[in-house]
């Protein structure tokens, strides 16, 4: 039992620990380039070998992320989040508008889509090995269409995120993010060596 608890506390610990790392590394590639450096950063600890998982090392490590044209995808994504953030903003505080709350559900909805792929991105560059950048973005988009379980998964952990991150700001900022990448890491992991993850 006594076990049990300490895996659990230490658990949580390295969830809260990649949590910060992600709002670093997204602070330090100056937030509209950050996102796709916050994820990438906090998956690759995650992903790492059980030897090479000094928690207080790799807190410093995997700060970039050197992908073609994943500067743009991040700055889209951060783009897509405030218009999402605004539009959100503005239906709380006027009266209620079809047209803005149309705009905000399909900003939601692909923010949550961005996010997804990203999150899908960030777990395949961390894991596979690929000669070229353009196999990292098509191994992601075929997991993205031809693993429903990857995606949704994603997709339903980054709304509670969202959701957490207005409604407990504390658990959802410093907890959830580092929740996030371990649940999708272990899971595909766990497909892969069920071999249920697509060619």
């Amino acid at each position: 039992m006594r076990s049990k608890v300490i895996k659990a506390v230490e658990y949580f610990y390295m969830c809260v620990m990649m949590s910060i790392k992600f709002w670093w590394l997204i602070i330090r590639n100056f937030v509209i380039c950050g996102i796709a450096a916050g994820i990438h950063g906090a998956m690759a600890y995650f992903a790492s070998p059980k030897e090479e998982k000094d928690l207080h090392q790799k807190i410093n490590s995997d700060v970039h992320f050197n992908l073609i044209n994943v500067q743009f995808l991040s700055a889209a994504t951060m783009l897509l989040l405030s218009l999402c953030w605004t539009a959100g903003l503005l239906l709380k505080r006027t009266s209620p508008s079809m047209v803005l709350s149309a705009a905000f559900w399909i900003l939601a909805i692909w923010s949550v889509l961005v996010l997804t792929f990203l999150t899908i991105l960030g777990i395949v560059t961390s894991v596979d090995k690929f000669n070229d950048d353009k196999k990292y973005y098509l191994r992601s988009v075929v997991l993205f269409i031809r693993c429903p379980q990857l995606t949704l998964t994603t997709m339903v952990l980054w709304v509670v995120t969202g959701l957490l991150i207005v409604k407990q700001p504390v658990i959802g900022v410093l907890v959830m993010p580092g929740l996030l990448m371990a649940i999708i890491n272990n899971m595909y992991k766990k497909l892969g060596d069920h071999q249920l993850l697509p060619d």
